[in-house]
C-alpha cells in the first residue's frame, strides 16, 4: 500500500488526472477503509459514533 501511495502523490501534487492513478487511489482508499474497520470491529463495543 504503501508504494501505491508514493505513485499518487505526485500526480496529485501536480494537480494531473490520470485514469490509472484515479483507479489505484480508490483501491488504497478502500483498502485504508477496510484496514480501519477492521481495527474497529476488534472492540466488541461500538457506538453509533463508531458507525459513522
Amino acid at each position: 500500500m504503501h508504494d501505491c501511495r508514493r505513485l499518487i502523490l505526485p500526480s496529485a501534487t501536480l494537480n494531473v488526472t490520470v485514469d490509472e492513478i484515479v483507479e489505484v487511489d480508490k483501491i488504497v482508499l478502500r483498502e485504508q477503509l477496510l484496514k480501519d474497520l477492521d481495527v474497529e470491529l476488534e472492540d466488541d463495543n461500538l457506538t453509533l459514533e463508531d458507525v459513522r
